[in-house]
């Protein structure tokens, strides 16, 4: 069950990434921040991900005193010194920064923060016969407070937009088509009503003809400015899109041979591929956003000009309907990023059996191989359902 608090958390970037963030949690607790690759380097991570005495080996870059014990259950609630990191499952890493008796407060690189019952703590935690576990205790030294924090800041979108000043034209028309077809939608419902209101009670039969071509005008230059505006968005997300593949191809062939060593292929090609969705984003979902939003002002207006009671119905139902959506974003980025490294993963494995297919042969593991690419697709498989029941029971 996930609760509040004032304990700080990062998200791991992948599966190999918890130790370092583990790290990096308990670092901001004490008041300093360090970047995750810093970390990462100093932990000495590894293509299989990081050991307690890599861990302990950052932590003591940044000055940090370490100790490593294996403890009980009793121990640890009544003698450990809270934040400390321990061992998950036999496979990930989490912070324990509140203990009581009843319950155990974790902060997880992976999904947030979490508490846990001690026997429910008890089963992910040791995974041994004789009930104890695994600690790495931290506590910072006096030169600890004396080192440099990491001045990086997250730009966001904001990196965005130096690919898009070269086409500051098109954008204005783009926008241009977007107010054409905001009017349009302005008009229509008004076309509609003096149809009714003048031409059928009158019997006026030519009226309700100007009427009706009136509105076939209209809904022909929407169809147009429509067809105009999709093919200007072509020629600009696709030069953005080759722009932003070129300059990340350019970044990443700069950096050294040991940044490699510590991450799959997969993951590389993955966020090629996860461009795709920065470019959809940029294209179709901001524009529609935009469009909606301007569609929503003004057919709020007409509701204040036609009924005001039915104006403030639709309010309310619009504020809860946005209100329901944001109280599954947590959810769906949490499954986001898990859908991220699985997908990476299973490229990963693809590329392995490819490009080493001759020493598979040679130590006849086909199976072996084959396997571990079924099990990870398997992954993909419930994380699948697990997006798609989100999406059902939003």
């Amino acid at each position: 069950m996930e609760i509040k608090n004032k304990f700080p958390h990062f998200k791991q970037l992948d599966s190999r990434d918890c130790g370092p963030t583990c790290l990096r949690m308990i670092a901001k607790h004490y008041g300093k921040k360090f970047s995750r690759e810093f970390l990462r380097e100093k932990a000495n991570i590894t293509l299989t991900g990081v050991t307690m005495a890599g861990i302990a080996e950052a932590a003591e870059a940044i000055e940090m005193r370490t100790l490593g014990m294996r403890i009980s259950m009793e121990s640890l609630v009544a003698e450990a010194p809270t934040p400390f990191i321990v061992p998950w499952r036999q496979k990930h890493f989490v912070v324990v920064y509140k203990t009581s008796k009843t319950k155990i407060y974790v902060a997880d690189p992976a999904q947030g923060l979490l508490t846990y019952t001690h026997e429910e703590f008890k089963k992910a935690w040791t995974n041994t016969t004789d009930d104890t576990g695994f600690v790495l205790l931290l506590e910072p030294n006096a030169q600890f407070y004396n080192l440099e924090e990491d001045k990086t800041k997250v730009k966001g979108f904001s990196f965005l937009l130096p690919y898009f000043r070269p086409y500051k034209k098109l954008i204005k028309q783009l926008f241009i088509g977007l107010l054409v077809a905001t009017v349009i939608q302005f008009i229509l419902p008004f076309l509609m009503q003096t149809v009714v209101d003048v031409g059928v009670n009158n019997r006026d039969i030519p009226f309700i003809y100007l009427v009706l071509i009136s509105q076939l005008t209209l809904i022909l230059s929407q169809t147009l400015v429509s067809i105009f505006r999709e093919w200007l968005l072509i020629h600009i997300t696709s030069r953005f899109n080759i722009k932003m593949i070129s300059d990340f191809l350019f970044k990443m062939l700069k950096l050294p041979v040991l940044y490699f060593d510590t991450r799959n292929a997969g993951e590389h090609l993955q966020r090629i591929t996860d461009h795709t969705r920065i470019q959809n984003f940029v294209s179709s979902s901001t524009l529609n956003m935009i469009f909606s939003m301007i569609t929503f002002l003004v057919f709020n207006c007409i509701l204040i000009y036609y009924n005001l009671q039915i104006f403030f119905v639709f309010i309310i139902g619009s504020g809860l309907y946005v209100s329901w959506t944001f109280f599954f974003l947590k959810k769906r980025a949490a499954l986001d990023y898990k859908r991220f490294d699985e997908t990476s993963q299973s490229q990963t494995n693809l590329l392995q059996i490819i490009s080493g297919v001759k020493e598979i042969k040679l130590n006849n593991s086909q199976r072996k191989n084959r396997w571990k690419w079924e099990f990870t697709q398997i992954s993909l498989f419930k994380t699948s359902l697990s997006s798609l029941k989100l999406s059902q029971y939003q």
